[in-house]
Order: C-alpha cells, then structure tokens, then sequence
C-alpha cells in the first residue's frame, strides 16, 4: 500500500509540473439573409490538417451556440452545417471570440445530415423518429409507438437505447417528470407527437458536456403545433365482471407550452395488472425504507394475472421557466395499493450430504401501502455554471397479514412498518476559462419502525426501530492541470452514516418441541458508524472521438459497530471508462473497477432478527472487506439510412472475501441465517447480442437477442460451503408487419435454458414462450379488433407443461369518444406452474389466477381542451 500511494502521488506532481493550456471559447449567433434566427444547425471546430471535429454545439431557439475547447493549432476551422443550408467555413486563430454566421439556404445533403424518407433522420448523436410514419391505428400513446422503433426497447416500462437505459426523458426539451416517465409514456397521445429525439451519449449539465459523455441516452419528444401551449385531458372510465365487480378509471390533464409544463394523473383500479406510471426510472433518491422484517409473502404470477387489487394513483408534476437557463420544478405524489395474493410453494434444499431438506407451503396474504412524496427543486443550466438544489420528502405506511399452511399446521402473520425521510441535496458546477470546479452535496435523514407478529406452533413478535443519517459530499476541479491531449482534475469526498437501531424479540412456545428457533427474550441495541474521506484524481484523455477516463480514489475509513468491534481501513478502488466514437455508425465503450466495500451494518447485527415467520438471522460483529472487480465492453452501431441497430456486449466480474453468508436449516425447514470465515470467490461472464431491423416494406420490424451467462461460486448452507456452478442461454426475437392494409401481426418468442451443478447434483430448466397478436381494422379508424394468444411450455414437470391463454378486444372510435369492450383470460385458465432454481434451491409454485374477465371502458379524448395565453 505504501507503494501504491508513493506512486499516486508522484503521478499527482508530474501532472501538477505538466504544460497547461487555456481553455477558448467560441461563441455567437446563427442568422438567416432576413436576420432571423437559425435553430438546430451545428457549428463545430475542427483540426486544420484532418478536419476531425474538436468540439461542437447546436444553435437554440435564438440561433445562439458556444462551445469550449483546448488545442495547441496555430489556427481551427470553424464549420457551419444544417439541414438545407449551405455549409460555410471560417479559419481563425484559437482565442475566446465571438463569431456569428449568416446561414444561406441550400438543398443539399451533408454528411452529417442523412435523410431516409421520412422515417428516420439524424447525425452522429442525435437521431429523428417520424412518429406518424411508425403509428399504426391501434397505437394510443407515445408507449405503444416507442415499442414499434428500431433500436429502442421497453422492458417492465423501463426505456433502453441499443441495450441501455436512458438518462432523461424530455419533452419540448424540459424534464417535467424528473424520471417518473411512465406517466408520458402511458398518457401523451401519440397523434401529439411529431417527433421521437435519441439524443445519443448525453449530457444534461451544459457546464459538463466537455467532460466524458455518459455511455447512455436520452429522450425528447417533440409536439405537433397543435399540442402546444394547449390544456389538454383525457378521462377514462371502465366497468366490468370477473368473479367480482372490475373498474379501472383514469384521468388526466397536461399542458406543455414554452416556458412551463404541467401534467396531474388520478388513477384507480382493481383489475390487477399494477402500473408503473409513479416510478423512478432515474434520478431516484436515497430515501426508502431499511425492513429488516415482514411476512411471507407470495409472488405475483409470470403470466396472466394473479393479484387481487385495490389501487389508487395521484401524480402532479409542475415545470416553470424563470429564465433562458434557470427552471422550477415541484410534484406531489400519493399512492394506496391492496393487493391479495394466494399461491402454492414447494421449496428443496439441497444440503451438503446431497439430501434434500423440503417445505409446503399454502400462503395467502393482505398487502396495504400507502406512500406520500412532495419534492421541489431549483435548476440553473448554463454554458458555464450549473446549479441545482433540491428537498425531497417521503413518507410510507405498510399493514399486511397472511396464512401460511404447512404439514405442521398453521401459521398467522402480521406486519406494520413506518417510514418518514427527508433529503436534500445541491449540485454546483462552476467554470472558467482555464478550468471550474463541481461540488456536490447530499443529506438524508430517515427512520423506519416495524413490527412482525407470528402466530402459530411458537407465537412470536418482533420489534424494530431504525434510524439512518448519511451524508454524502464531493468535490472536484475541472481540467485545472493539462499537457497536451492529457487533464488531470483532483477530487475530494467526504461521507458519513449513521445507524440506530433497536430490536426486541418475544417467543412464547405452544408445543414442546425443543428445536425451535429462538429464545424467550432476546433483544439489543446497535450504533453504528463510518466516515469516510476520499482524495484523488479523475485523469482524462481526449483525442477528436476517442475518450478515456480513469478515476484514482484514495479513501481512509473508520468504521465503529460495537465498543470493540471498530476498524480504520486504507483503500485504493480505481475505475476506468472509454469512450470511442469511430464513425457515424459505429461507437466503442469499456468500463472496468476494482471495488471494496465493508460488511453492511445490517449484517453486523448480533441480535436476533426475525425475517419472517420461518426466517431468523444473527451474525457475528465482525468488519471485513469484500472485493470486486468488473469489467464491461459493448460494441454498437447503426445504420439510420438502413434503419438497422446492432451491439454486443461482454462482461466479466469476480468478488472474494474471507467472510461467507449463509443458512442453517432444521427438520422443518426452519432458517438461520448466519456468517462464518472462510475464503470464497464467484467469477461470473455475460455475453449479449442484439440485432434490430425496420423495413418500409409493409412497415415491417425484426428484433432478435441472444444471451448466455456463465458464473460459479460457493454457497454455505448447514455450515458447510458448497461448490455451485451455474449455465444459462436465452434467445427471444420479435417481429411485426402489416399483413394487408387494415391487418397487422405481431409475434415474440422466447428460448431458456440453465444448469444448475455441484457435484453428483445437476439441474437443468428448459422453457419456452411465445405470444401473438392480430390487430384488425374492420372501419378504418373507427372499427378496430385484436386478438392476442400466449403460450408457455416448461419440460421440468411431469405433469401440466403447456399452457395457453387469450384475450381479444374491439374498439370503436367516434371523434373523441371511443369504447373499449376486453376480454381476458379466455380459456379461464385458473391456474399456473413455474419453476425455478437459485443457490442450490428449486422452487416450484402454484400461482391462483384471476378467472376469464371482461371489461368495457369509456374514454374521451381531448376533453376541456383549449390554448393557454402563456
């Protein structure tokens, strides 16, 4: 380690020594021959002697650009290019100036600039999708068309961009949901929108956009003329019958002009199939619940739909601009589920003499959450200063109850727990012209009190009460040291957390059998407490395309448990990143780390915890260290003349540690959890392709994956640690295509295998899906019918392996009205058997579904719709 630090900080001062070169700005205006401004054409900088690009920026609503960019040239280039406009080139000599163009219009094509008919245009990072081209008449929303792009996907409503989740989700260029963009995905109708942006390796901070792009992308969506500064609502109203009464209603109201936004969603429901509307998808907080204990509960079914629900949905997000650059943002949100859930469960236990150790269950269980959120925030995104500062607040409520049936009899649970948290936190970029500064800050205050209530052959109740404080503070210089292509920025850290907890556990015994788990009285306190201060460097390396990044943190810890169970560590966990944008078409990541984290305080309990009502832990007080190191390559391209996607991507990751956790079972399949010292590794290796192809051939779409994973490790269970060594491929393809004008199909399979191996042991899981739909127009835009059938197979049971659902649909449009009669679950399948098999346990499990349903729903579109004088 001595070393180590010997050589970071010789590394330090050479940089320190190296010959610095000021940053230049170059800034102005874009002005047609009337002296009108020219919107989204791209000045760049470029090198005299190769004309590869050192910079660029793209003019706003006011023609304005500026960019910002270090060379050691004599003189630059300085390009104008757009859309129908003539390119022009300007020699200068590199010095901070200002320099305004008068843009000539000219039909020409432009390297930069590549057109498809209609469908789908863009440049080297920013891609168009005509959305009336890609629309279909079944499509409602933007999320239905999103689905029909090449190269995007959508999986469990989570948005990704050539495999990637996205960063922001935009509309007209404001972030008026600040994450939760399930709610424009689901509610902006798609004959709103003109236009789908993919703004590629994206940067939101304008201070920062000099610095290493993110590997991910964003969003944007552009509205028609007609969409804008408009109040528009939409009200939904359903009614129908399963074995009980269903409804689903929903209302909405949104308005998107230039300088705000406004969107409020009311949602209730009891058929089911949940939302994702309210959640994060990126840019979540800290805030949340630590339980350390609950029911058992069952989990919802894979296919068709098994919950039993009462849900209600309140969303109000607002957006003002104060200026050009500054921004307010501040949102509500509430939400109440009940959900009842009822499934069989037959789990097996592999344990070290290769006996397996087996427990039925019959669970049923009752699930309340409440859950308020109120957050506000103030943003400032300028060319040179960022600033933005937030308050969050969150406050959740849970009450559930379940039955848990077993050969021993019969087991009641009760569950409450509490959460109330508030955050705030600042972020604070700052730059010059030979440098700046970023400066972030967060504090999180929560506590969490719980309570479980078991009721059975033991009568047990468990209390706790937890409460976090944690601070996270960081700060950096932006190329304050460079030499020639080369910068080096110091960084700072200082974080700390704080952990209270208290636990009481109550047994009364009802039977005389001695093995139960636990005592009569077992209960205790815990503070817990680490600090920890970082110094280093983020050192940089650019040339044209290609970027290289590698951080160098040097951390000193002190951690404190218990009164002597306490360390100080010293940790080096470097990381590197590459960014390599080759050609238009092509664009090469890497990113690799070596992490050390410390045992987590919640395994640092040394009194017992009840989990569930099966499930207790108690560990040992013990710090140590555990160790990863990761490395990720990915690989993409794109052809947008072609619309044609691509990536393949590979990951390898090992983590070792001295300390193992594990559980310990008794003849009734009861569990401790425990930890014990002994060295032990898991190597794992990914390896993704994806391949995406549109034709404008009957609007045709093909997307085929491939994944394969590979990873082997030890498991420690009655004491003993376990060799275990895990296999798994999986395929899946989709396709779609107008058949005839009115008839579209769609159809999506999928192929998954996995072994399971330790030893004589070996497990293999063979399954198959495959899902379809017709969407028939019958009266074109007035008339619409579907028909959807999904099928699974699974070859690991003896008994039932396939199974067969289906739903069909009719709607019929009249202006803003529209009627909507479904129907579900048609076979009136009640039933479905999965399989599955982690850490050496297989886990087979009988899901109750909802019976075949049907559901007639009213919509009016457009409703109160009417211009605001903004």
């Amino acid at each position: 380690m001595r070393n180590i630090l010997l050589i970071f900080i010789l590394t330090f001062a050479a940089s320190a020594l190296a010959v610095q070169r000021d940053t230049i700005q170059i800034s102005g205006r874009v002005t047609d021959v009337a002296g009108q401004p020219v919107e989204a054409v791209i000045v760049a900088a470029l090198h005299p002697n190769d004309s590869s690009v050192m910079a660029y920026n793209m003019t706003d609503e006011d023609g304005r650009y500026c960019m910002r960019f270090a060379t050691a040239e004599a003189e630059v280039l300085i390009r104008l290019t757009g859309f129908n406009i003539k390119r022009m080139v300007k020699r200068i000599t590199p010095a901070t100036q200002t320099l305004d163009f008068q843009a000539e219009e000219d039909n020409i094509t432009l390297r930069e600039v590549m057109i498809k008919a209609q469908k789908l245009w863009g440049s080297r990072d920013t891609l168009n999708y005509l959305v009336a081209a890609y629309m279909t008449e079944h499509d409602r929303t933007i999320g239905d068309v999103l689905k029909q792009l090449p190269g995007i996907t959508i999986e469990n409503g989570v948005i990704k961009y050539q495999g990637t989740p996205i960063n922001h989700f935009y509309i007209e260029d404001m972030d008026v949901l600040q994450g939760r963009y399930g709610i424009a995905t689901n509610g902006i109708r798609a004959e709103d929108v003109a236009t789908v942006q993919v703004l590629e390796n994206h940067q939101h901070v304008k201070a920062l956009q000099d610095q290493t792009p993110p590997e991910s992308a964003a969003i944007n969506l552009k509205l028609k003329d007609k969409a804008k500064g408009v109040w528009s609502a939409t009200l939904e109203l359903g009614g129908g019958y399963d074995d009980g009464a269903l409804w689903r209603n929903q209302a909405d109201a949104m308005y998107f002009g230039q300088k705000r936004q406004h969107v409020f969603t009311y949602g209730n429901d009891n058929t089911g199939q949940g939302t994702t509307n309210t959640q994060y998808f990126y840019g979540a907080s800290n805030l949340g619940a630590s339980l350390l204990t609950g029911i058992l509960t069952p989990s919802a079914s894979p296919v068709g739909t098994s919950p039993r629900n009462n849900q209600h949905v309140f969303n109000a997000s607002n957006l003002s601009k104060l200026s050009a650059t500054e921004q307010l943002h501040y949102a509500v949100d509430y939400s109440h589920d009940t959900q009842r859930l009822s499934s069989n469960a037959s789990t097996s236990y592999l344990l070290p003499d290769k006996s397996l150790c087996l427990i039925s269950e019959d669970i049923s269980s009752r699930h309340t959450t409440n859950s308020a959120e109120a957050r506000i925030s103030y943003e400032d995104n300028a060319e040179n200063r960022y600033l933005n500062t937030s308050l969050r607040m969150l406050g959740n409520w849970n009450d559930a109850r379940g039955r848990v049936c077993t050969g021993g009899g019969q087991t009641d649970q009760d569950a409450f727990s509490r959460h109330l948290g508030v955050e705030a936190a600042n972020h604070w970029v700052h730059r010059t012209g030979s440098g700046g500064f970023e400066l972030t800050d967060r504090l999180t205050l929560q506590t969490s009190p719980q309570a479980l209530s078991v009721r059975g052959d033991v009568r047990a109740r468990q209390d706790v009460e937890v409460t976090q404080l944690s601070t996270r503070n960081t700060f950096s210089l932006l190329r304050s040291m460079r030499r020639k292509r080369w910068t080096l920025a110091p960084l700072a850290e200082l974080n700390a957390d704080y952990v209270g907890l208290e636990s009481l556990m109550d047994v009364q015994r009802t039977s005389t059998d001695s093995s139960a788990n636990g005592g009569t009285r077992d209960g205790g306190r815990m503070q817990y407490v680490c600090a920890d201060a970082r110094i280093g460097a983020t050192m940089r390396y650019v040339k044209n395309e290609f970027h290289f990044t590698l951080n160098l943190p040097l951390s000193l810890s002190f951690t404190r448990a218990a009164r002597d169970v306490n360390a100080l560590r010293v940790r080096l966990q470097p990381s590197f990143s590459t960014l390599w944008r080759a050609s238009d078409s092509w664009t090469f990541t890497t990113n690799g780390n070596l992490g050390m984290r410390q045992t987590p305080w919640t395994q640092l309990i040394t009194s017992y915890i009840l989990s569930d009502y099966r499930t207790m832990s108690r560990y040992i007080a013990s710090l140590s260290d555990s160790y990863a190191a990761t490395i990720n390559l990915k690989a993409n391209f794109k052809d947008i003349f072609r619309q044609f996607f691509a990536y393949v991507e590979g990951s390898w990751s090992r983590s070792w540690s001295d300390i193992i956790y594990g559980t310990t079972l008794d003849k009734d399949a009861h569990i401790v959890m425990q930890a014990q010292r002994a060295p032990n590794h898991t190597n794992t290796w990914t390896l993704t392709a994806n391949a995406a192809k549109g034709f404008n051939w009957h609007a045709t779409k093909f997307e085929a994956t491939a994944n394969y994973v590979n990873s082997a490790g030890q498991i420690l269970r009655q004491g003993v640690m376990t060799q275990s060594h895990t296999q798994g491929w999986t395929v899946s393809g989709n396709a779609s295509m107008d058949v005839v004008r009115g008839l579209r199909m769609d159809y999506n399979c999928s192929w998954a295998f996995s072994r399971t191996l330790s030893g004589a042991y070996s497990h293999t899981l063979k399954t198959f899906s495959q899902s379809g739909a017709i969407n028939a127009s019958i009266l074109p835009n007035r008339l619409l019918m579907n028909l959807s059938l999904s099928h699974t197979h699974n070859n690991s049971f003896g008994g039932k392996k396939d199974y067969l659902f289906a739903g069909s649909s009719i709607t019929f449009r009249q202006k803003k009205l529209e009627f909507v009669l479904s129907a579900n679950n048609l076979f009136n399948t009640r039933t479905f058997l999965s399989r599955s098999n982690q850490d050496l346990t297989e886990m087979v499990q009988t899901f109750h579904l909802r019976p075949r349903s049907v559901l007639l729903t009213m919509r009016i579109n457009g409703l109160g719709k009417q211009r605001s004088n903004e």
